[in-house]
């Protein structure tokens, strides 16, 4: 599978180093916050307020 970042580099899936990056995030290096964190069963307001920009910002959605 190839992706292409914002500047237009070709990347294959393997090249991406996912596993680090799924460490970084569990070890909170990202800092980055969501604006709205939406639960499971609020995914239909979620995907409204997406659609309809009423969130700036990051969005997350809780799975458990």
């Amino acid at each position: 599978m190839i992706f292409r970042s914002q500047s237009a580099r070709r990347h294959q899936l393997a090249d991406i180093p996912l596993q680090q990056m799924v460490a970084k995030a569990e070890a909170g290096c990202y800092l980055a916050k969501p604006a709205k964190v939406f639960g499971f069963d609020q995914i239909v307001e979620a995907h409204r307020a997406m659609e309809e920009g009423l969130v700036t910002g990051k969005m997350a959605v809780a799975v458990s």
